[in-house]
């Protein structure tokens, strides 16, 4: 999960311009101006907080001030929290080791309860970006 924080920092700045990326340690900082320099692909990306040390990679004292932020980004996107304009397709492979099983089920409950059109897709065996791959003729088309 680490790897993919610079992600979630970046979409943090674009939702909220004036967001610092106070979350990221100094060696992720500059990590991250050479993955957006090279436009790299998430393997790559994800393979340059590969190998540190978390207070390297983290800057953990600023973790808990970054709660408002997150929670605000968070409750502003997250298709679940609100009814959607359109149907939502939930795709989770059963062998994720990036997103619990039990939490998207719950989001998925949930935005049920909303009254949106929800589809939840579970992948046996797989994890993450293969289940995404696998789903692809179902939303592709």
């Amino acid at each position: 999960m680490v790897g993919e924080l610079p992600y979630v920092a970046i979409a943090l700045k674009r939702f909220h311009p004036s967001y610092n990326l106070a979350l990221l340690a100094d060696r992720t900082l500059q990590r991250l101006q050479i993955a957006e320099a090279g436009q790299l692909c998430t393997y790559s990306f994800i393979s340059l907080t590969a190998g540190g040390p978390i207070d390297k990679l983290v800057s953990t004292p600023d973790l808990e001030n970054e709660n408002a932020a997150f929670d605000k980004w968070q409750n502003s996107t997250a298709p679940a929290s609100t009814k959607s304009r359109g149907p939502i397709m939930v795709v989770q492979g059963l062998n994720d080791t990036s997103v619990w099983v039990p939490t998207n089920v719950e989001v998925y409950q949930n935005t049920c309860s909303l009254g949106n059109g929800v589809h939840l897709r579970l992948y046996d065996g797989f994890d993450h970006s293969p289940a995404v791959a696998a789903s692809a003729p179902e939303w592709l088309t």
